[in-house]
């Protein structure tokens, strides 16, 4: 049974800083939009989560966690589609991500490889951008509108 997603909310946060470590992924700056723009996924607890923080015209998606007993469920997919869904309903322009382990995930989910210095300003003061994710990430961008 796939676990049920929902918009998430504060005391989600606590939880989803477990699963997010837990998955390797950067802590730094996850609490910017939380919990306005994330998603998570709970069964008998929080399994999944992702969330997009906003800036200006861009969205930065991040934190596209899945607890290893919950993998390979198409979850992820989930969660990244919730993601995109909300980036067009806010009316962003593009929804934008860095990576160091998953470009031929988000290539199946339309995403395209870019250029880091390409991304908005705004987004490139970013945590995750000026001083989370290192410079060898990959940068990739969905336009959403």
């Amino acid at each position: 049974m796939t676990p049920a997603l929902r918009s998430a909310v504060v005391a989600d946060l606590a939880a989803c800083r477990g699963l997010v470590q837990a998955c390797g992924l950067p802590l730094g700056g996850l609490e910017h939009g939380f919990p306005g723009g994330y998603v998570v996924a709970a069964d008998a607890g929080l399994v999944g989560c992702a969330g997009v923080e906003l800036y200006d015209e861009a969205g930065l998606l991040r934190s596209v966690a899945v607890a290893p007993h919950a993998r390979s469920r198409g979850l992820g997919e989930l969660l990244t589609r919730s993601c995109i869904l909300y980036a067009r309903e806010a009316g962003l322009e593009s929804l934008w991500l860095l990576t160091t382990t998953a470009p031929a995930f988000f290539l199946r989910l339309g995403f395209t490889v870019i250029d880091r210095a390409a991304a908005p300003p705004s987004l490139r003061g970013s945590a995750e951008f000026a001083e989370v994710c290192p410079a060898s990430a990959t940068c990739m961008r969905l336009l959403v509108r």
